[in-house]
C-alpha cells in the first residue's frame, strides 16, 4: 500500500503540485526533440528514396552483368534496376533497420545505467561515423555502405530512445501522450530526411556532400548536449509529491489531483505495483506479454512495407514500369508524412480516450494500409493507403512507448522498451529480408499471399486493445 503525504490545510488540498504545469522552456526543448529526432535517429526507414539517388549514380549497376539477359544501366539513368540491384539494396534497408531495434537493447540498458547525457553523446558519435562512412562509400572501389547504415540505425536508434527521459517530465501535465506522439512522430517521419536528399540530389548536389552535412548537423547537437540548453531534463524526475485522497475526492483542482494520484499508484499484478518490480519480473507478467505479440505483429507489417514499396509497386501494379514504380515510391514517401502533422493530435486523442481506443484505430490502418497497396490500381486507393500506412506506423510506435512508460514506469523505461520491446522488433526487422528474397526469387515476384497474411495478422491482433480495456489499462498513462 502506498500511504499519501497528508495535507494540513483544506487550502493547500486545492492546489495542484508544481510539476502539473508546463513552462516555455519545456515547450521548446520538446521542439527541439522534434527536430533532432527528424534529422538524426529514424533515417534508415526512408531508404527507400535515398536508393534512387543512388541508382542515378551507378552504384551496384555491376551486380546486373551476371544476370543472364541482363544490361548494365548507365550512370545517370537511375531508373531500371535488376535483381542483383534489389538484393544489394535490401541488404542495406535490413542491416539499418534491423541495428535500431537491435542496438535499443543495448542502449536501453545504459541509459538505466549511465543516464541520458552519455547515451546521447556516444549514439551521435556513431550516427556521425555512419553520416562519413556513407559519404565515402562506392560499390566499385569502397562498399561500406551496409556497415554505414548499421551505424546510422544503432546510432538513430540510441539518439531517439535517450528522449523519452525528457517524456516522463510531461507524466503529471495533461500533455504526457502528447510528448510521446510528437517524439514518436519525429522519429518516424525522419525518413523525410532521405526523401529531401533525393530532391536535392536531383538537383544537382552529390550524395557525399549530403551525408557530410547530415554529419555536420549530427554534431551541433552533440555540443547542445549540455546544462546550459537541456538544464534539469536531461536528469529524471524529481519524486512527485501526492494529496490526501480523502481530499481528492472533491471537485475542481481535487479531481486532477485524484487523476494524478492514479497514475501514481499504477498497476498490479499478483497484488505488486508493476512500477516497483525488477525488470525480470515485469516481462513475465501479462501486461508485458501481452504488448510484445502486438509488437511483433505490428512491426513486421511496418517494416515490410518500407522495404518492399517499390517492388510492391511494380509487381501489384498490373505491368506498371520501374519508372512509374519510382514515381509512385516518391508520393508514398511524401503521403506518410502527413502523419507529421497529425501525430500530435493523436497525443490528445490518447490522453483524451485511452490507450485501448488508440490501439484499435492504429490497426484499424494498418488493415487499410495493406489492403490498398495489395490492390492498387488506382492513385486514390494508394493514397489512402499511403497516408494510412504513414499513421498507422507513427501512432503504433506512440502507443508502445506511452504504454511502456506509463504501465512500468520509468525506472525499467530503457531496459522494457529497448530489450524487451526490441526483441521483438529484431524479430520482426530480419524476417524482413527472407521474406523479400521469398516473394522476389521463388514467387516471381507475388506479393499476394503475403499480403493477406499481414491483413490477417491485423484482424488478429483486435484482440489485445480488447485485452488491455478487459484488464484495467485503460489511460494515456497505463492506469
Amino acid at each position: 500500500k502506498h500511504r499519501r503525504r497528508k495535507m494540513t490545510t483544506k487550502t493547500t488540498t486545492k492546489s495542484a503540485p508544481a510539476n502539473t504545469k508546463t513552462n516555455g522552456r519545456q515547450w521548446f526543448l520538446l521542439c527541439l526533440s522534434v527536430v533532432e529526432c527528424l534529422l538524426c535517429t529514424g533515417v534508415t526507414f526512408g531508404l527507400s528514396a535515398l536508393t534512387i539517388s543512388l541508382k542515378r549514380d551507378g552504384q551496384f549497376a555491376e551486380t546486373c552483368g551476371a544476370e543472364e539477359g541482363a544490361t548494365i544501366m548507365p550512370e545517370g539513368e537511375g531508373e531500371e534496376e535488376c535483381v542483383g540491384q534489389k538484393l544489394k539494396f535490401n541488404a542495406m534497408f535490413t542491416a539499418g533497420t534491423v541495428s535500431v531495434p537491435l542496438s535499443m537493447m543495448f542502449w536501453g540498458r545504459l541509459i538505466d545505467l549511465k543516464g541520458v547525457k552519455w547515451v546521447r553523446l556516444v549514439s551521435l558519435s556513431l550516427f556521425t561515423v555512419g553520416c562519413v562512412l556513407f559519404a565515402e562509400s562506392d560499390s566499385k572501389t569502397f562498399d561500406a555502405y551496409v556497415v554505414s547504415c548499421v551505424f546510422l540505425g544503432s546510432g538513430g536508434a540510441g539518439f531517439f530512445i535517450s528522449h523519452f527521459q525528457f517524456c516522463e517530465h510531461w507524466r503529471h501535465t495533461m500533455y504526457f501522450g502528447m510528448s510521446h506522439s510528437a517524439t514518436n512522430m519525429a522519429f518516424d517521419s525522419s525518413t523525410v530526411t532521405f526523401y529531401a536528399f533525393e530532391a536535392m540530389h536531383k538537383a544537382g548536389c552529390s550524395v557525399r556532400a549530403l551525408f557530410y552535412g547530415l554529419a555536420g548537423l549530427s554534431a551541433v547537437f552533440m555540443m547542445s548536449t549540455n546544462n546550459y540548453v537541456w538544464g534539469k531534463y536531461l536528469d529524471p524526475p524529481e519524486k512527485e509529491e501526492y494529496v490526501e485522497e480523502a481530499e481528492m475526492e472533491s471537485g475542481g483542482d481535487g479531481e486532477l489531483a485524484k487523476v494524478q494520484s492514479s497514475r501514481a499508484k499504477g498497476l498490479e499484478h499478483l497484488g505488486v505495483p508493476l512500477t516497483q518490480m525488477k525488470f525480470t519480473e515485469q516481462v513475465r507478467t501479462p501486461y508485458f506479454i501481452s504488448v510484445a505479440a502486438w509488437s511483433l505483429g505490428s512491426i513486421y507489417r511496418s517494416m515490410f512495407i518500407l522495404g518492399s514499396i517499390f517492388e510492391q509497386m511494380l509487381y501489384n501494379g498490373d505491368g506498371r514500369s520501374t519508372k512509374d514504380a519510382n514515381a509512385y515510391v516518391r508520393v508514398f514517401n511524401a503521403l506518410i508524412l502527413v502523419s507529421t502533422f497529425l501525430t500530435p493530435f493523436f497525443g490528445f486523442f490518447v490522453d483524451r480516450f485511452g490507450l485501448a481506443p488508440a490501439f484499435t484505430l492504429v490497426n484499424v490502418l494498418g488493415v487499410i494500409s495493406f489492403v490498398g497497396v495489395l490492390w492498387n490500381h488506382d492513385i486514390v486507393s494508394l493514397s489512402i493507403a499511403f497516408l494510412a500506412f504513414g499513421c498507422f506506423r507513427a501512432w503504433n510506435y506512440s502507443c508502445l512507448t506511452i504504454y511502456v512508460q506509463g504501465v512500468f514506469g520509468n525506472a525499467t523505461f530503457g531496459q522494457l522498451y529497448g530489450i524487451g520491446i526490441g526483441v521483438f522488433a529484431v524479430i520482426s526487422g530480419a524476417m524482413q529480408y527472407p521474406s523479400m528474397h521469398l516473394v522476389l526469387k521463388e514467387g516471381d515476384g507475388s506479393f499476394l499471399v503475403v499480403d493477406l497474411l499481414m491483413i490477417c495478422i491485423g484482424i488478429l491482433l483486435f484482440a489485445f486493445p480488447v485485452w488491455i480495456r478487459k484488464n484495467g489499462v485503460v489511460g494515456a498513462h497505463g492506469s
